[in-house]
């Protein structure tokens, strides 16, 4: 799928495959994660996330490797789409697996590419219910991410479990975040961004070992998810431009409105 993105197949815009471009996109890319080793691949893109919490109304996100307790992760296990959930299909449940094969994280991963958060809120639906672990009583139209994190609660058992939001946003989608956190407060919630997956591949180096990566990196830049880097090459400036040429820049200037010159020569009197 990757060179067919690439080479405009889906469409330019991936408009020949509208409906599928998010699936898509989480197939392909987390499809190929799983091939890395862990600390190359999955476990260096949840570094990458960031703990939501609301203080006043106000949605703070803070990176930390610890809050997913990544450097105790020796295996990852990933379900696209699992069922089971009782009617909630996050699009990935991400098991962390510690030195004795024990599960000690689980993770509903949520994604979204141009499609917003679905689920809506009713009044009904307030913080009184939260740390609740609810079951079939819950409404069907609640909260996606607080939907799986109530799941996630009932299936959890030891391990500690988390709802991590990844969108396309440079920034995090504070609305979605601050409706979620409004019902359960106590949600263990994370964001990610598309471009944070770039920048954990782009950091590591892998991509100059690994085909894999390296294609995936390729895939993210075409769909506009890496940062700027700098200028490749410095900027110059081409030698007619009349600004670079000293002196001769005053034979453009005389080009400029009257009234502009006269703002000029003010400006410069003063």
């Amino acid at each position: 799928m990757i060179f067919a993105e690439i080479h405009g197949k889906l469409g330019a815009d991936g408009s020949r495959a509208h409906e599928r471009s998010e699936d898509l996109l989480t197939s392909t890319v987390f499809g190929l994660l799983r091939y890395l080793p862990p600390r190359d691949g999955l476990v260096a893109v949840l570094m990458k996330s960031r703990r939501v919490s609301s203080e006043a109304g106000a949605i703070r996100t803070s990176p930390s490797d610890s809050w997913l307790a990544l450097d105790q992760v020796s295996s990852v296990e990933v379900d696209f789409w699992p069922s089971g959930l009782e009617n909630a299909e996050p699009d990935l449940l991400i098991r962390l697996l510690d030195s004795h094969s024990t599960v000690a994280h689980l993770i509903a991963l949520e994604v979204k590419l141009w499609s917003p958060k679905s689920g809506t809120v009713s009044k009904d639906d307030d913080a009184s219910k939260d740390g609740e672990v609810e079951g079939s009583s819950l409404l069907p139209d609640r909260d996606q991410l607080v939907k799986y994190w109530r799941r996630l609660q009932r299936i959890a058992g030891n391990a500690t479990p988390t709802v991590v939001y990844l969108t396309p946003h440079p920034s995090p989608p504070e609305a979605d975040l601050r409706d979620s956190l409004a019902i359960c407060p106590s949600m263990r919630l994370g964001w990610l961004s598309w471009t944070d997956i770039w920048e954990a591949l782009s950091q590591s180096g892998v991509a100059a070992e690994s085909a894999v990566a390296a294609d995936l990196l390729l895939l993210l830049e075409h769909k506009g998810f890496s940062r700027f880097r700098g200028f490749k090459q410095p900027v110059t400036a081409p030698l007619e431009a009349g600004f670079w040429r000293g002196e001769r820049w005053f034979a453009s200037a005389s080009r400029l409105p009257s009234n502009a010159l006269q703002s000029i020569w003010q400006s410069t009197r003063d």
